[in-house]
C-alpha cells in the first residue's frame, strides 16, 4: 500500500504516459499545438546609456546649419521683394509713357510664354 502512494500521499502516475507532443499538421487542431515545455523568448536588455529617440534623431541634423540656411533664404527673399516693390512704380511710369517699349516688352513676354508652352506640350 505504501508503494502505491507517493511521498505526498497522491497515487503514483502510470509509467506508460508520455508528455504531450506537437500534433501533426493534418490534424484539425493544428493551430492549437501544444508542447511538452513552454519556450521562453529572451528579452534583450536595454542599455542604461541608450540615447532617447529625440537624441538619436537630433544626431542626424545640424540645427545651426539649418537655421543659418533658413535665415539666408528669408533674407534673400525679403531683399528681392523690397527691390521689386521699389522698382515697380518706376517701371509702371516708364512703360506708361513709352508705348513702343511696352509693345516690344509685351511681344517678348508672349514669345517666351509661347516657347515654354510648346516645350511642355
Amino acid at each position: 500500500e505504501d508503494k502505491q502512494k507517493g511521498d505526498d500521499g497522491t497515487p503514483p502516475k502510470p509509467q506508460h504516459q508520455q508528455p504531450p507532443t506537437k500534433q501533426p499538421p493534418s490534424s484539425a487542431a493544428s493551430s492549437r499545438t501544444t508542447y511538452a515545455t513552454q519556450a521562453k523568448i529572451p528579452t534583450p536588455k536595454s542599455s542604461p546609456h541608450a540615447p532617447s529617440l529625440q537624441q538619436s534623431i537630433a544626431s542626424y541634423f545640424d540645427y545651426k546649419a539649418i537655421m543659418k540656411t533658413v535665415w539666408n533664404l528669408t533674407w534673400t527673399v525679403t531683399k528681392a521683394v523690397v527691390k521689386f516693390a521699389i522698382h515697380l512704380p518706376w517701371n509702371i511710369v516708364f512703360y506708361a509713357t513709352h508705348p513702343q517699349e511696352r509693345r516690344d516688352k509685351i511681344a517678348s513676354i508672349k514669345e517666351v510664354a509661347r516657347k515654354e508652352f510648346d516645350q511642355h506640350m
